[in-house]
């Protein structure tokens, strides 16, 4: 009877997650036909129509969350989150395990502007989404730093993922260099999310329907806020600030070794 249980609740998970990533591209699609254009005409201001475009999304990424919550696919466990719903610009740094990462912090980040892929700019379904909301295309490189300058400069929340990608289970993260460059490099305050999932799914090379043997634990928690200006002295070269950065956050942010690993990466 047992075993039955187990087969008929995974049938349903994989059956539940599929229905979720269609509603959520079906749902990214609507707005981006009918939402934002009508957005566009009635709201002639571009700061304004910014704004609202980022709350709707926001709006609907939490939707997302809660309803793969109540479906039974995840438990979704939020810690200090609600931080982020008046945060002041800051680039918001987070690990990377899953595809459902970046939704969860936008979720309750109405502000927040991320660095998107370039398949993401060009997908069919969510290229609207990215583009209405204004978020930094990750195309040409050679102009990023300054668009990201922009973005925080404007009063955004920027999101990076320093690993670039997910991470994939069992090896060691890598980090681009250009994550640090742009921590450095814009001397602004920097908040660190920390994001777990046990047991681990929705990762790097690993289809979708391939769900795991129970509904898995999702959990985003909201770690403190770092002023480089108070901690770093005028005048620091970007290398010495980068490794006093470092142990700042070894001092007052970390307690798993795999994220202390992670950010050592980052900043040396």
């Amino acid at each position: 009877m047992k075993f039955l249980f187990n087969k008929l609740n995974r049938f349903w998970r994989v059956f539940a997650t599929g229905l979720a990533f269609a509603l959520f591209g079906i749902g990214g699609l609507i707005l981006s036909l009918f939402y934002f254009p009508l957005i566009g005409f009635l709201v002639k201001s571009e700061v304004q129509k910014k704004k609202i475009v980022r709350s709707s999304v926001s709006l609907g990424f939490r939707l997302f969350m809660h309803f793969m919550h109540y479906i039974g696919i995840l438990y979704f466990h939020k810690k200090k989150i609600e931080t982020l719903q008046n945060e002041k610009p800051c680039i918001l740094i987070a690990n990377h395990p899953t595809l459902i990462d970046v939704i969860a912090i936008i979720a309750y980040c109405p502000n927040a502007c991320s660095i998107v892929k370039k398949e993401l700019w060009h997908n069919f379904f969510l290229k609207g989404v990215v583009q209405n909301a204004g978020y930094v295309p990750n195309i040409d490189s050679t102009n990023l730093l300054e668009k990201c300058k922009q973005s925080v400069e404007n009063g955004d929340i920027l999101i990076i993922f320093p690993e670039g990608t997910r991470t994939k289970p069992g090896q060691p993260p890598v980090f681009q260099r250009s994550a640090a460059h742009i921590a450095v490099n814009l001397n602004c305050p920097v908040r660190y999310v920390e994001i777990q999932c046990q047991p681990l799914t929705l990762t790097k090379g690993l289809p979708w329907y391939q769900v795991p043997e129970r509904r898995f634990d999702f959990t985003i928690e909201v770690k403190d806020r770092i002023d480089p200006q108070e901690c770093i002295p005028e005048g620091t070269s970007r290398p010495l600030a980068a490794r006093k950065m470092t142990r700042l956050f070894f001092k007052s942010i970390l307690r798993h070794r795999s994220l202390l690993i992670s950010l050592l990466y980052l900043f040396n």
